[in-house]
């Protein structure tokens, strides 16, 4: 996860994920543990030894307006404007298709705004780019604008400057703060994303490795999502192809960021893939099913934070990361949604084509129940595997009709420890798998 740090993934409980032909990956409540230089781990009993220098992590509250934010993390606007796009998406939002769509963005980078207004013309949408900047935070023309628009985009801002131009304290603010209370969409572009969280961050896209020489900044962002630090084009360069360039920069930003503010929440965007949040709720949306899933850096039950202390040669700054003991990993895909507020993150998607649920009781002595569905006929298997992958017994193997079905596993010869049960099923040559951790404790 970024130089001077190791991250840690381990099994709990509550960890599940689905592997599925043709779909994006995705995985839930994964424990996570990011360690710097002087941390250690008892392997045996799973303790993490940390120094003098991690201090206790309180982390903020998360909040985000009533109407939807859609943070869409690509730099390409083949992927804005696809069928399954962003745009289709704020369209949909639209209260009354004949609403205006407001651009607000720089007039210092105007080719991202005109290519909007210019597709949304297309679409016949009506739009009106909102220039925005020193001259025009208080134009009385401006903020009439605003007032006409029934949703809003960001594209081609500055990320220095946005949060100023349109704090409450001008006119062009005020007016997009009564819109943002009524409730109105508004989608965030490529990397104005971050302007949509509390901070951006500054200087990702410079040097390669601006986070490990200490050159990134934080600044203010518009505080639409309290709580959490979004970051898009996680593989993607600064030319929009895929790549790596930055990625060290974004991921270790993000983390440094989050360490920084507090910020329970860390949302790694990549392009074709966009996010919608709506009260404190989370759906995520792709242009295709295999579009690179959400990767969420869930940090609210995390217990200690950390910053390195190491300087690259001739640098007056530290690297640019942090550790965080006690958090979550979650990678959601393209269809799921969540709620960021449950105490465990759960989600679902709709339909839910298979499903593995999780044992009950677990841990359990000496017998257990499982429940899986599968929404059509298929070939089905449903195996217990130990901790070093060997097969331990089949409760499961046969062809099996759409439905929901239950088993019970008795492990009277077993040893205690730890087994996986893996539900695979095989429709038409392509493999569906989930599994689920199970706890024997004799």
């Amino acid at each position: 996860m970024g130089g001077s740090a190791v991250a840690l993934l381990r099994w709990n409980v509550d960890t599940r994920y689905v592997i599925e032909s043709g779909k994006s990956f995705s995985m839930q409540n994964m424990k996570f543990d990011q360690l710097l230089p002087g941390y250690k781990i008892n392997f045996a009993t799973g303790e993490i030894l940390r120094p003098a220098t991690a201090t206790a992590f309180s982390p903020k509250q998360i909040s985000s307006p009533g109407g939807t934010i859609i943070l869409d993390g690509s730099g390409k606007s083949i992927d804005w404007f696809a069928s399954a796009g962003s745009f289709k998406k704020l369209q949909s939002l639209l209260i009354n298709q004949n609403d205006a769509v407001g651009i607000f963005s720089s007039p210092a980078a105007s080719a991202g705004a005109t290519l909007v207004r210019d597709s949304l013309n297309s679409w016949g949408l009506v739009s009106r780019i909102l220039w925005i900047d020193e001259t025009h935070k208080n134009d009385p023309n401006m903020t009439a604008a605003a007032a006409s628009c029934g949703a809003f985009v960001f594209v081609g801002n500055s990320l220095d400057s946005l949060a100023g131009l349109l704090s409450t304290g001008t006119s062009v603010g005020a007016m997009f703060a009564l819109k943002v209370d009524a409730g109105k969409p508004i989608l965030f572009l490529s990397d104005d994303v971050m302007l949509a969280g509390e901070k951006a961050i500054g200087g990702v896209s410079g040097s390669t490795l601006g986070a490990y020489y200490g050159y990134l900044t934080q600044l203010p962002g518009l505080n639409l999502l309290k709580g959490m630090q979004p970051i898009p084009r996680f593989y993607q360069n600064s030319n929009n192809s895929r790549g790596y360039d930055f990625s060290g920069n974004r991921v270790m930003g993000m983390m440094w960021s989050m360490g920084i503010s507090r910020l329970p929440y860390g949302l790694l965007i990549d392009a074709g893939a966009y996010v919608a949040v709506k009260n404190n709720s989370i759906a995520v949306c792709g242009v295709a099913q295999t579009s690179t899933p959400l990767i969420v850096i869930d940090a609210r039950n995390a217990q200690w934070v950390d910053f390195p202390l190491f300087l690259s040669p001739g640098m007056a700054n530290a690297v640019q990361n942090a550790a965080f003991i006690g958090a979550a990993m979650h990678i959601i895909r393209p269809g799921d949604s969540c709620s960021l507020t449950d105490v465990r993150l759960d989600w679902h998607s709709e339909p839910r084509e298979f499903f593995l649920e999780q044992n009950y009781p677990n841990p359990f002595n000496p017998a257990t129940t499982i429940r899986f569905s599968i929404s059509q006929a298929s070939i089905v298997s449903l195996k217990i595997f130990d901790i070093l992958g060997r097969e331990v017994a089949t409760l499961i193997d046969q062809q099996a009709a759409e439905g929901t079905y239950e088993t019970r596993w008795d492990a009277s010869n077993n040893a205690s420890g730890v087994y996986f049960a893996r539900l695979d099923q095989l429709v038409n040559g392509s493999l569906k798998s989930q599994m689920n951790k199970l706890v024997l404790a004799k």
